[in-house]
């Protein structure tokens, strides 16, 4: 778990548990589990692979670590919205 609130919780996870399988950044309701969107880390910088760090809401999207520097802005409807380094 990256990220929770009321609204919304962000998990990382690979699908499977081969060496070259890509992350993913997935939203579930927190009221029911159900999943709302998964966002896989392929052309990303970092691949989601320090997440745990962390991820917070800003506005109507997210800010999740990617890796040391690197963050990725995605929407809470699950679209990539740009990556930046600090």
């Amino acid at each position: 778990v990256v990220y929770y609130d009321a609204r919304d919780v962000l998990i990382v996870y690979k699908p499977t548990p081969a060496t070259d399988a890509v992350y993913h950044l997935q939203c579930l309701d927190p009221e029911d589990g159900s999943v709302r969107w998964t966002l896989p880390a392929d052309g990303i910088p970092g691949r989601w692979l320090n997440l745990g760090d962390m991820a917070v809401r800003c506005g109507d999207s997210f800010l999740v670590k990617v890796d040391l520097y690197q963050f990725a802005r995605v929407s809470t409807s699950g679209e990539l919205l740009g990556t930046f380094k600090l």
